[in-house]
């Protein structure tokens, strides 16, 4: 008995350490190891289906520390970006081209150019 109870620890034991080292190997110099993401086309086909309208172009960046993907989707109305989590295929930001912090756009679509915000949009005081 005591035999089977040395051998189920041993065994225990060596499975916890490939484990252990499987997980030191995914961490090399520091830097993490190369994940899977998901494809341009893969991130395209998720930016349409938030955003309906013709993709103009897939840009994979780096944001905060991890790869995005700026996919540009052209619709009717205006032109919007689309970033998406390149690990895992979330959506993680929805912009509109054109817009302001303050989500107030002129009426041609430009700051002020004296950088005072008038109720006629010219711009005069």
């Amino acid at each position: 008995m005591k035999k089977l109870i040395w051998l189920i620890a041993l065994l225990l034991t060596i499975s916890f350490a490939a484990k252990l080292e499987n997980a030191f190997a995914a961490v090399k110099d520091g830097q993490p190891k190369e994940q899977k993401q998901i494809s341009e086309k893969e991130a395209g086909e998720i930016a349409l289906q938030k955003v309906k309208g013709k993709i103009l172009s897939v840009k994979l960046e780096e944001d905060d520390g991890r790869n995005v993907y700026e996919v540009m989707v052209k619709t009717n109305e205006a032109i919007y970006e689309v970033e998406i989590d390149a690990a895992t295929g979330k959506v993680l930001e929805i912009e509109k081209e054109g817009r302001h912090d303050n989500g107030r756009e002129d009426e041609d679509g430009h700051d002020d150019d004296d950088g005072h915000d008038d109720d006629d949009g010219h711009g005069d005081d």
